[in-house]
């Protein structure tokens, strides 16, 4: 049965989940998946993977990095870039630093 995808209800994954997708791909099979959303570990590994590469050589990406590497991780208050928003298996939106977009 088709529901409506609501933009109350997703699944958000920052590039430092990367590393427990991947133990959960590992332990649980890459074709488990979330119960509420339904798209398997692996295509979202995969989704966060894609979304690092778009963002990786901006100046919002290195900025988190450098805050992630050598300052305090908790004073860095913004959206990391590259992170994911899942909604359903066919509508996966990515943050670049500044908006919204549609991952595809």
């Amino acid at each position: 049965m088709w529901e409506p995808i609501s933009s109350d209800r997703y699944l958000q994954f920052t590039p430092r989940d990367k590393s427990r997708l991947e133990s959960l791909v590992e332990t649980k099979g890459k074709y488990n998946h979330y119960s509420n959303i339904g798209v398997p570990f692996i295509t979202i590994l995969g989704k966060l993977e894609k979304a690092i590469r778009v963002v990786e050589n901006t100046e919002e990406y290195t900025e988190y990095l450098l805050f992630e590497t050598f300052g305090d991780k908790k004073s860095y208050k913004k959206m990391p870039p590259g992170t994911i928003r899942v909604y359903g298996k066919t509508l996966i939106c990515f943050f670049n630093g500044r908006t919204w977009r549609q991952l595809k």
